[in-house]
């Protein structure tokens, strides 16, 4: 039943509530006799509008109208702030493409070491994770200065700044990354078939970040997907001692997360797809030279699998 019917039945409810009562209504014309009108009481004090005023008594609400009404819904409780460590005389960044686990890194970051990250959400600045502008700066250094201008004096000097990089399997990520652009809207990712275009990316995005960590591996520490989904204790107790960090968390172990933002949630079969390489299966035959052709797997660390 839609608003409009409601609104009908109300209006026929109420004529039937005043047939009953026999309320007094308006002549049909003029010279007809009017019924007698109730007799107005006057009160001393009171101003010509309310002498004259007549007092009819309100329509009351029926039991059944409370009934289809929807109850209000209860507020939200505030969502529990994530705990927080002091480390006053460090920042954090952390940075890597689409589809490599930044959101599941940073997360896990802030549930086990109180940990949060000076990015931003807003995209094309020098703080957000998906950013380019690094491939721009031919020295850590520099890149340091640029980040600063827009972090402001959290740290004493740019030698402070800490780097998280996550990465994932080339052909993995390509594979992830062709799937996840079907759903996208942005028209540059909106391209059928094959794009060597998008591991163009990955080589110009990464190739820079192993540089400076070659010449800065204590500030620099690269985080490979599969290693943080197969031994995710032991990554984070690497992590823990690269940068002295605090554990907060409870217990022996550390606590890991099924879900992430804008992610599904993980279950056995998708762990065996990445332990199995399962994913190479999924790559065609052009795919696979294209992907010989662009990207040297070796140099990011990683084996060549049977299929390649």
């Amino acid at each position: 039943m839609n608003r409009k019917q409601r609104l009908l039945q109300q209006k026929q409810r109420r004529l039937r509530q005043m047939q009953k009562k026999q309320l007094p209504q308006k002549p049909l014309h003029k010279n007809s006799p009017q019924p007698p009108q109730p007799k107005i009481h006057k009160q001393k004090g009171l101003r010509s509008s309310a002498k004259n005023k007549i007092h009819k008594p309100k329509h009351k609400i029926s039991k059944s109208k409370h009934k289809n009404r929807r109850a209000k819904p209860k507020p939200r409780a505030p969502p529990k702030p994530r705990p927080k460590a002091s480390y006053p005389n460090t920042v954090f960044m952390h940075f890597g493409l689409q589809r490599t686990g930044t959101n599941w890194l940073e997360i896990t970051l802030q549930k086990n070491f109180g940990l949060h990250v000076k990015n931003n959400h807003q995209r094309n600045t020098v703080r957000h994770k998906h950013n380019y502008i690094h491939t721009d700066c031919k020295t850590l250094d520099k890149y340091d200065k640029k980040i600063f201008k827009q972090i402001g004096g959290n740290a004493q000097n740019p030698q402070t700044i800490k780097y998280f990089i996550t990465i994932k399997h080339p052909h993995s990520w390509y594979l992830s990354f062709r799937n996840w652009q079907k759903k996208c809207r942005k028209a540059e990712f909106m391209q059928k078939g094959i794009n060597p275009e998008y591991m163009d990316r990955y080589n110009k995005f990464y190739s820079q970040w192993f540089k400076f960590q070659k010449e800065n591996p204590e500030r620099v520490y690269i985080v490979k997907y599969e290693t943080l989904l197969f031994s995710f204790n032991n990554e984070l107790d690497n992590i823990k001692d690269k940068f002295n960090l605090k554990k907060i968390s409870n217990g022996s172990s550390y606590q890991n997360t099924n879900k992430v933002p804008q992610s599904s949630r993980w279950n056995n079969k998708t762990k065996n797809f990445y332990l199995n390489d399962g994913w190479e299966s999924k790559l065609n035959n052009k795919e696979r030279e294209m992907l010989k052709q662009k990207v040297n797997v070796e140099f990011f660390g990683y084996k060549i699998t049977n299929e390649t």
